[in-house]
């Protein structure tokens, strides 16, 4: 008996203790973890001067990339000294996480690390008075995450391997009265680096600084992306005599100064920021080479939107720029320079504007509702110009002065308030294959304008067809020169060009008004393969623009110069309707619709079928479909 119940007080004991460490139990620290609650120590500041330092302070782990140690937990206010300074150490791996440091007084920083391999910071606030809140020299493999910085900012040195991902960095903690006596520390920027290579800036918020975002010098390798910053009183990336940048990604918003500026480096990019409400240019750069502005998205620049400067071999493509209030794209005193596919729309001054410069190529542009002229080129020499269209421009829609030996091709330049293009003392310019219409003045103007060549445009609708006051111009090819409208002589006869050089062109051809007349679209069933490509192709001397839509939605919309313009759909599997609309010249309009189907990649019908539409000179849209044989995966394998 007494056997039994000692037995029964054995188990209702463990099972006592099994039950009190099943409980849940307060936990100390969790990275990350808003939820949980951290139970910080307040702790002295802290030195580790070396490794032994480290090693005798007792910390949990065991100093292995697998096991580091652990400073953790830990609130530390600092008064004239940092609240934590660490050095020297090159064999053991370290985590600083879930700690607060502060610096109540003084001009020291919060952390000073100085020579140290591989050490995380993770989920720490930095609180800083006078100072900046981290001073970090000579660290290899330094990772810093989720953590807030408050104060100056974060300053590095000579670091490599170097990675700041989600961290807040602005006024977070300080008072308005405590910012006030850091605000002369202005060119202590909130992340400022010099000579570091391998660094990812990543995922990153800084807001409502006085001071510049993330400022760069002497370094290369940076992969700055994804970070969101805004309200800051100066530049929110800087770099100068740096190379290897990437800044993509980003979003920046109400910058005093300047978002996004590069100078005296090289081989860098930036694509796809949304830059809104800058205080100056929207992105400078300045004697910069080798460097790509792609797919950035610019509006209500108090400045110009992308500005280029003494810089070479450049690409600007395919950025979209609203609303500002200088030009759009300037460019100054730069060779070699690429601007396509950019889109220009309502600037205070010129859409595009180019001066001092050579071998420059502007193509695929759109610009719209400058206040002044649509494209200028000034001083240029070897400039080109094609496959633009520019529209509703309050001056110029293409100005030219003392430009030599350049190209105006496939252009259109409509409904602007002067002329479609004028050329001032400019020389050796080849003006072909444009289509000039509806122009409050000229649909070409040559003033000092010598040894140039205009033939094979379409030039009408304009409130004076043409001048020429000097003479030595050629106005026509061996055996063709332009399309008139309204021109009343017969085919391959001479029409004068208004202008003291008493000009003709010996052999003008009459501009009909062709109504677009669209036939059909077909196939209706295509298989859908990894990437299902629709391509339409239209081609027409009066066509101005084009627009599809699928299932009623404007799915592109672009203008149509004299040229094949290419253009992709890719469609979900399903139905879908399809409708192509056309505008000409003249305002007549046309369009036609097609239901097709897209069958899963699975169906066994073996054929794609690639659909192209071609609008002809005649102003009739034919189609040609072709189909080619697809063998099946499973008849490959067999």
């Amino acid at each position: 008996m007494k056997t039994t119940k000692l037995f029964n007080i054995v188990i209702c004991s463990l099972l006592l203790v099994f039950i009190l460490y099943s409980v849940p139990r307060p936990i100390s620290h969790q990275a990350n973890s808003s939820s949980i609650a951290i139970l910080h120590n307040s702790s002295e500041p802290i030195t580790i001067r070396n490794e032994s330092d480290l090693v005798g302070m007792d910390l949990p782990g065991g100093g292995t990339q697998s096991n580091p140690f652990y400073i953790e937990n830990l609130h530390i206010q600092a008064f004239n000294t940092s609240a934590l300074s660490i050095s020297e150490i090159e064999n053991y791996y370290v985590v600083i996480r879930n700690c607060i440091f502060e610096s109540v007084t003084g001009f020291q920083f919060v952390l000073n690390i100085t020579h140290v391999l591989n050490l995380s910071i993770d989920n720490c606030s930095l609180r800083c008075n006078q100072a900046p809140a981290m001073n970090v020299t000579d660290c290899i493999n330094l990772e810093i995450t989720n953590s807030k910085i408050d104060g100056a900012g974060a300053m590095f040195w000579f670091c490599t391997n170097l990675e700041l991902i989600k961290n807040e960095i602005g006024d977070l903690f300080s008072s308005s009265a405590t910012y006030a006596s850091i605000k002369s520390l202005a060119l202590v920027f909130s992340v400022h680096m010099e000579n570091c290579t391998s660094v990812r800036f990543v995922d990153n918020w800084i807001h409502n600084t006085p001071t510049h975002g993330l400022f760069v010098r002497y370094s290369n390798s940076i992969n700055a992306s994804g970070n969101i910053i805004e309200s800051l009183a100066s530049w929110s990336f800087y770099f100068s005599r740096s190379h290897d940048i990437a800044v993509y990604e980003n979003a920046i918003y109400d910058t005093d100064w300047v978002p996004i500026r590069f100078y005296k480096s090289h081989n860098c990019e930036v694509i796809n920021n949304d830059i809104q409400r800058s205080g100056e240019w929207g992105i400078y750069l300045v004697e910069v080479n080798q460097t790509k502005v792609i797919q950035n998205h610019i509006a209500n620049s108090h400045f110009t939107a992308i500005a280029i400067e003494n810089s070479s071999n450049c690409e600007i493509l395919d950025n979209t720029i609203r609303d500002v209030e200088s030009n759009g794209i300037s460019i100054e005193d730069s060779n070699h320079q690429k601007i396509v596919n950019n889109s220009v729309i309502t600037t205070m001054h010129n859409g595009i504007h180019v001066r001092y410069s050579s071998e420059i190529i502007l193509s695929e542009c759109f610009v719209k509702g400058s206040l002044y002229d649509g494209i200028v080129f000034d001083m240029i020499t070897n400039g080109n110009i094609s496959d633009c269209y520019i529209v509703e421009c309050l001056r110029e829609g293409i100005f030219f002065y003392q430009t030599n030996s350049s190209v105006i091709h496939k252009t259109w330049s409509v409904d602007n308030s002067f002329s479609g293009i004028r050329l001032i003392l400019s020389n050796n310019i080849s003006i072909t294959n444009n289509s000039l219409c509806r122009n409050d003045e000229f649909g070409i103007s040559l003033s000092e304008t010598e040894s140039s060549k205009i033939c094979y445009n379409r030039i009408g609708l304009n409130h004076q067809r043409a001048f020429d006051d000097v003479g030595n111009n050629q106005w026509n090819c061996t055996d063709f020169g332009n399309l008139w409208y309204a021109f009343n002589g017969l085919n391959d006869s001479s029409t004068s060009i208004l202008g003291s050089s008493k000009a003709y062109d010996f052999h003008a051809y009459r501009w009909s008004r062709t109504i677009p007349n669209i036939t059909s679209i077909s196939p209706s069933h295509i298989i859908k393969q990894d990437l299902e490509i629709f391509v339409f192709e239209l081609e027409s001397p009066n066509l101005e623009w084009y627009k599809i839509y699928v299932d009623s939605d404007e799915t592109v919309s672009r203008w149509g110069p004299a040229t094949t313009i290419r253009t992709t759909l890719n469609l979900s599997v399903g139905t879908h309707n399809i409708t192509i609309w056309v505008i000409n010249a003249f305002g007549e309009t046309n369009s036609v619709s097609q239901i097709i189907t897209i069958h899963p990649a699975e169906t066994n019908i073996n054929e794609e079928v690639i659909v192209s539409i071609i609008l002809i000179s005649s102003g009739i849209i034919q189609l040609v479909a072709s189909s080619i044989l697809v063998l099946e995966v499973k008849k490959m394998k067999e």
